[in-house]
């Protein structure tokens, strides 16, 4: 995208490339699973033994006054942190009742081994301190109605939040990941804190500041489209007529306001 851009730069010259400040704040996510692999291990593997096994769902429920452990998806940003939220909040009760299971898979006997760790709790207490407001966080960020005012001071919040993070504990680390990819990489998003603090180009019009008031600053809507468009599109739709693929895509636009 940051080739596409300097190539599309010469043709319009007002372009502004912004990498997805969503996307960027999933790769702080990233290597806070980097810093975390006891976690992660148990996140990999604390489902899988109850999947197609009811007798151990139902000795589960009986136990726990929550839902099973969620399982993260690599598409859906954030759900990494809620899995190992979960564990967090869960651990004393969740440890009891993975210790009654017998050792007759091999999820088991990982997610036992890993439960015995103080790594662990070391772990999951350092992502419950400095990384339990990342989800909420970045669904908040999806929406459509901020400004980039607001947009700007959501990220400014996380940047200092890993202020408070200490070095010794990876807090150095994650600064150096944030600063990377929003300052060092992330040229447009530079720009456009300027503008939002005053320092307006000399060669910048009313009407295009007027625009860039409610800028968005993430991709997600776009990369939603790409999967609406793909089941609208699909080589199945073999009788659509047109009219109705107007509808249908006038219904997947408008279904924020539905829902």
């Amino acid at each position: 995208m940051v080739k596409a851009f300097e190539t599309l730069h010469i043709f319009y010259p007002r372009l502004v490339h912004v990498t997805c400040i969503v996307h960027g704040l999933n790769r702080l996510a990233e290597k806070i699973r980097e810093l975390c692999p006891s976690v992660n291990l148990l996140v990999n593997n604390g489902k899988k033994f109850y999947l197609k096994a009811p007798a151990r769902v139902v000795a589960y429920r009986q136990y726990m006054d929550s839902p099973l452990p969620p399982n993260p998806v690599l598409t859906r940003w954030g759900t990494w942190l809620e899995a190992a939220l979960f564990y967090a909040d869960n651990f004393l009760k969740y440890k009891k009742v993975v210790s009654e299971l017998e050792d007759d898979a091999v999820s088991v006997v990982k997610v036992k081994a890993v439960l015995s760790k103080q790594t662990l709790v070391k772990e999951l207490a350092f992502i419950k301190s400095h990384a339990a407001h990342l989800p909420a966080t970045m669904t908040s960020l999806e929406g459509r109605s901020f400004s980039l005012d607001e947009q700007l001071a959501v990220l400014s919040t996380v940047e200092d939040k890993l202020k408070s993070v200490p070095k010794k504990e990876g807090g150095g680390k994650l600064r150096e990941k944030f600063d990377s990819t929003f300052n060092v990489k992330n040229s447009g998003l530079q720009h456009l804190k300027r503008v939002n603090a005053g320092i307006i180009p000399d060669d910048m019009s009313p009407e295009v500041l007027s625009c860039l008031r409610y800028v968005h600053l993430t991709s997600v809507e776009v990369e939603r489209s790409f999967s609406a468009f793909k089941q609208i599109l699909s080589d199945r739709r073999h009788n659509c007529i047109d009219i109705n693929l107007e509808r249908t895509l006038i219904v997947n636009f408008n279904a924020h306001i539905l829902a």
